[in-house]
């Protein structure tokens, strides 16, 4: 049985700036920089009592702070060569971040004291470098779009409280074709390929065990590959009036999709490691309608129904075989203009279920709600409610051979958010877009293949 409370604190800082130049129609150079800082401070006091002792165990308080800063530099080139378009850049992107875990423990708050064994302090440096083209060109009704990425990504992660550093240094290359026929006005086919790349998340990488609670740990793996996932997709879209109709078909094939697995390490605890698995394939269809019910109602509705396999076996030594699953997403948003100035909106999502190397996360939902109030040309206030219904949850289900574990966490994100949006700029201030209605969950919880 736990008690406790929790203190958390989030700031988010950003900058960005831009210039272009155009030479002529289809001529331009541009750039841009971007600035991010992320500093999140996460407190937790908590106390555990065992079902077989009455006695509580000690207070413990656990820190877990992190200190994120992203950067990019994006330049772009475009011209009219062969035809059609042509588009050369390069984009440098730089994270330099620190995180800060420790434990304190103690028989009362005042006299906690710190836990030398369970610090666990590390910095990350990454830096990408990219150089892509693409070039597009209309043949009649047939739309030709190719084009080539070329990455070269380093990082580097210094454990300060172990002492141990690891590194990594990989390029590639991903291309891309994409094509369009249109039938008539209405009617338009698609077909795509692409090659898309994950990049572990830090944590997954740090190797020094980090203790999650008193029961569960885990820790990273630095040698850890990237996700790739190679994507075919075939489209559909109609309109009919004021309503606009798409179906797209689509298979992935994963390499290195990431994993994580529960071991028993005695003492009534478990911990989890990181590795890839061989290979993870999904197909599946997304049906989405969208328009207008009426001059001020509108509608935006997406059934996507998926089947999903993994295969093979991991770096992390857990025997997979077969397993496949077919499960489906939906989410639906309704909105209402209810004056010039004033728009609410409805959100629905159905998460669907998503199998794992060692277990599944089960079917969730929840209900989102906003209203929007636009000030003036440059300003707009928006109120979101996030998860009305606390239906939001977070089911796991873990079978393993030293670990059958059923977890809930409801709800994961209810909360309401009051946004004030103010937009610089000189006269392009009334045509810029209006805010849209975000919501910090997500909405629905992106399915197999990174979907």
């Amino acid at each position: 049985d736990y008690a406790g409370h929790r203190r958390f604190l989030e700031l988010d800082n950003g900058a960005s700036a831009g210039w272009r130049h155009t030479f002529g129609e289809g001529h331009e150079l541009s750039a841009d920089l971007v600035y991010n800082d992320d500093l999140a401070r996460n407190h937790l006091l908590e106390t555990t009592t065992p079902i077989l002792n009455v006695a509580p165990r000690p207070l413990e308080l656990i820190h877990d702070d992190a200190s994120e800063h992203h950067g990019e530099v994006r330049l772009a080139y475009t011209q009219k060569v062969w035809g059609g378009s042509l588009k050369v850049g390069y984009e440098l992107r730089h994270e330099d971040n620190e995180y800060n875990y420790a434990d304190f423990q103690g028989p009362t708050l005042d006299a906690l004291v710190r836990v030398p064994g369970l610090d666990n302090r590390f910095v990350f440096h990454q830096s990408a470098n990219a150089l892509y083209a693409t070039w597009q060109r209309g043949f009649g009704d047939l739309d030709v779009q190719a084009g080539l990425r070329a990455e070269d990504v380093r990082w580097d992660l210094a454990q300060l409280t172990s002492g141990e550093r690891d590194n990594q240094h990989y390029e590639r290359a991903y291309p891309s074709l994409h094509l369009g026929y249109k039938l008539d006005d209405d009617r338009k086919l698609s077909a795509s390929y692409s090659v898309r790349v994950q990049r572990p998340p830090v944590v997954f990488l740090n190797p020094l065990i980090y203790i999650e609670g008193p029961t569960e740990a885990q820790v990273g793996n630095a040698s850890l590959k990237v996700k790739e996932v190679q994507i075919y997709d075939v489209g559909y879209t109609q309109r009919i009036g004021d309503q606009n109709l798409q179906a797209d078909v689509y298979f992935r094939n994963a390499h290195h999709d990431f994993s994580v697995v529960m071991t028993d390490i005695g003492g009534g605890r478990f911990l989890g490691t990181y590795g890839n698995l061989g290979t993870s394939q999904a197909a599946g269809v997304d049906f989405t309608a969208n328009g207008k019910l009426t001059s001020t109602l509108s509608y935006n509705l997406t059934i996507s129904p998926y089947w999903y396999r993994l295969s093979g076996t991991g770096n992390t030594g857990a025997v997979i075989g077969n397993r496949s699953l077919t499960s489906s997403t939906e989410r639906g948003t309704l909105t209402w203009q209810a004056t010039k100035n004033d728009s609410l909106q409805l959100n629905l999502v159905v998460n669907g279920a998503h199998i794992q190397p060692q277990g599944e996360i089960r079917q969730g939902a929840l209900l989102n709600a906003g209203w929007r109030h636009k000030i003036d040309d440059r300003t707009s206030l928006t109120l979101t409610g996030q998860d009305l219904t606390a239906s939001d949850r977070f089911q796991r289900d873990l079978e393993s051979p030293v670990l059958m574990e059923h977890l809930m966490v409801r709800p994961v994100s209810r909360q309401v958010i009051l946004r004030l949006d103010y937009r610089f700029g000189g006269g392009g201030a009334k045509a810029a877009k209006d805010p849209g209605f975000e919501y910090e969950n997500g909405g629905a919880t992106p399915g197999p293949g990174g979907r």
